[in-house]
């Protein structure tokens, strides 16, 4: 075991990440080996590792995600003082600003991240080191995307690929050799699986399974001198797909119309599910079914996408990908489409049909041609207009909930679990609703306030709880028992120190880091008793004072002051996800946070008495449970209104008179 790094018996938690499934099962295993045995040979112990398999790190929220989970794992009560990764590219691939903040985040919770394959023990230099690693980690991310992205549009422009990954409805993908002999006929179904059959006698060769996630694809793979083509697709969806084209171009059925009409029919739709107006739009305006496909019509490229002559860099701040899962969708103008003729789906609608069809499409095609690209607005973060975004829990499962937004002309906010698409099971499905957001903020600022309000009257009660405190915490024989108990480790720690042996050099340093533990905890117990007198009755009534101001400071307060008077205060926000109903819990905040916020209390009293800081919350349910109604109902996006008592309505009405006058004059 290597004696001279401060990495020596310390936790740490494992962190591996591939980009794509199919490397999961060996790189990730690959990625913990290495770093489990760095650990060991630092007598380091490792908890359970986080291995994210699919991730990009080129994606700065995905990153991000695991910053946040990490923050959860901690907030569970864990213990580990590093994330150990292999390198840096395991850890982002957004460059050097966002590797160091990634690590300054980490850092703010008290995690070092180590990269076991560079790893450099002076901090300074592997500050340093680490930069120049985080720059090579984004130039080797561009790199391979300007590859793939060459590749890709050599294979169009040769024809050995179709232009889309999944054939249109009613159609499937031919498999040929490079001299355009047919092989297979590959039909994708709406489970995800996909089946083989032989190009020249029909017969069913084998079924693929759907991608189930975990590792590589399970679907047919071409290589690299077969040729990929489109073909029509089974005879009965063939004529479903003739029938919609007849309904709407012959007959001027709607886009509903035919949808009924399909699933009236009993007819599947392309997932699978039933039929909806869009998805028979979609079909109607795709040019595949006249024999043509337009590649590259659309883009949502991260750093490069592809381009006739070479591939074409994007150019995208990170300022602009804050908050961002992905970029938006941009069209691209026609010039730069790349159009593949199908010959074997020329005749897939037959005239007159097809002359109306192909003009109608041309005419959708002409509306696409200049293009579009969307602004790229920055997102603000999740909890910028939600004011419970994190407070708020599941009853279920314990599970945090955060902000959503829903809706287009009218914009809706909601409060949605974390990670609720996961929850697919028939027993967990209720924890995939919206809950309407402005009921719940509106009973936990009602609920505060008449707290608030009421200060002066809890105190009494509050007061009898730290009297007993008192007796513990300032207790004579107790503080004398923490000041020998310090001189005994301080001569323990002397003598270990003067009796060092190299032979024996595990013993002494395992006793040596223990009783320095030990006297850490023994005099951080002396600092809070140490104090030169507690405080009086007099001082916390003028404490509750101060924070009965704070009342005061809600009725026109801005949404940055309420969300940290939330956040003081409000120590549980639980809903019932089946019932929707809301329990709101109210703690008193300890004291030295109070005056930090500016409520009204002496910074000098607050230093005084930081001792209280240590004490337990005193905890007061709201006399109320909140029963949010269904989510079409109170859910726009508005902030909550508060009344308040009539001595804070008073107050609002005339600081706005006030104001009013000033703008006047």
């Amino acid at each position: 075991m290597i004696h001279d790094s401060y990495i020596n018996g310390k936790q740490y938690l494992p962190y591996a990440r591939c980009s794509t499934k199919a490397q999961g099962d060996n790189s990730v295993e690959q990625q913990l080996g290495a770093i489990l045995s760095f650990g060991t040979e630092r007598g380091a112990t490792a908890t359970k590792p986080i291995v994210r398999v699919g991730v990009s790190a080129s994606v700065e929220w995905n990153v991000d995600e695991f910053v946040r989970e990490v923050k959860e794992r901690l907030d569970r009560g864990e213990q580990f003082d590093f994330v150990f990764v292999f390198d840096e590219s395991r850890l982002t691939r957004g460059g050097p600003l966002h590797s160091s903040k990634v690590r300054y985040d980490l850092l703010a919770m008290g995690v070092d991240v180590i990269g076991v394959t560079r790893y450099i023990e002076d901090p300074r230099t592997r500050q340093m080191i680490t930069t120049f690693d985080a720059m090579a980690a984004q130039a080797h991310a561009e790199a391979i995307a300007t590859n793939a992205s060459r590749g890709a549009q050599q294979s169009l422009e040769d024809g050995r690929r179709a232009h889309c990954a999944f054939p249109p409805y009613g159609i499937d993908k031919l498999i040929t050799t490079s001299e355009g002999e047919a092989l297979w006929i590959l039909r994708h179904l709406a489970d995800g699986s996909q089946e083989q059959y032989n190009a020249k006698t029909k017969e069913l060769i084998r079924t693929y399974k759907p991608n189930d996630g975990r590792g590589g694809s399970t679907h047919y793979i071409k290589s690299r001198q077969e040729r990929a083509t489109l073909c029509p697709g089974m005879a009965s969806l063939h004529a479903h797909v003739v029938r919609m084209f007849t309904a709407f171009d012959i007959e001027k059925m709607s886009c509903e119309q035919i949808a009924k009409e399909s699933n009236d029919a009993m007819i599947p739709s392309p997932s699978g599910g039933r039929w909806n107006a869009s998805a028979v739009h979609s079909i109607l305006h795709n040019p595949t079914y006249l024999g043509k496909g337009y590649a590259n019509q659309r883009s949502s490229a991260l750093k490069v996408k592809r381009s006739r002559n070479a591939p074409e860099r994007v150019t995208r701040s990170q300022i602009e990908m804050m908050g961002r899962k992905s970029p938006p969708m941009e069209f691209r103008p026609r010039e730069n489409w790349v159009e593949i003729e199908y010959p074997l789906l020329s005749e897939y609608l037959q005239s007159p049909l097809r002359d109306i069809a192909e003009q109608r499409i041309e005419m959708h095609l002409k509306a696409k041609a200049k293009g579009h690209t969307p602004t790229m607005r920055q997102r603000s973060p999740v909890a910028a207009s939600y004011l419970l975004s994190g407070i708020i829990r599941s009853k279920q499962l314990n599970l945090t909930m955060r902000g959503h937004s829903g809706g287009t002309k009218s914009v809706y906010r909601y409060y949605v679990v974390q990670g609720r698409k996961k929850y697919n099971r028939d027993s967990e499905r209720y924890l995939r609703k919206s809950v309407p957001a402005e009921p719940i903020e509106s009973a936990v600022l009602s609920a505060l306030q008449n707290t608030l309000c009421g200060m002066p009257a809890l105190m009494d009660e509050y007061l009898s709880a730290l009297q007993n405190e008192r007796k513990i915490i300032f207790a004579d024989n107790e503080i004398d028992q923490l000041r020998a108990r310090e001189e005994k480790l301080l001569s323990t720690i002397d003598w270990l120190t003067q009796s060092f042996e190299a032979k024996r050099r595990d013993y002494f340093t395992e006793r040596l880091e223990a009783a320095m533990a030990e006297l850490d905890d023994v005099r951080e117990q002396l600092g809070t008793a140490d104090i030169a007198e507690p405080p009086t009755d007099d001082e916390l009534r003028s404490w509750a004072q101060a924070v009965r101001n704070g009342a005061d400071l809600l009725a026109d307060a801005t949404f940055a002051e309420k969300r940290r008077l939330v956040e003081l205060f409000v120590k549980d926000c639980v809903i019932d996800m089946k019932t929707l109903e809301c329990e709101i819990t109210l703690a008193m905040p300890d004291w030295k946070a109070v005056a930090d916020d500016g409520v009204g209390l002496s910074s000098t009293l607050a230093c005084r008495v930081g001792w209280w800081t240590k004490l337990p919350q005193m905890a007061w349910k709201a006399d109320y449970e909140v029963r949010v109604p269904s989510p079409c109902l109170s859910a726009k996006r508005k902030q909550p209104e508060l009344l308040g008592c009539g001595a804070c309505r008073r107050k609002s009405r005339m600081n706005r008179s006030d104001h009013s006058d000033r703008k006047a004059a």
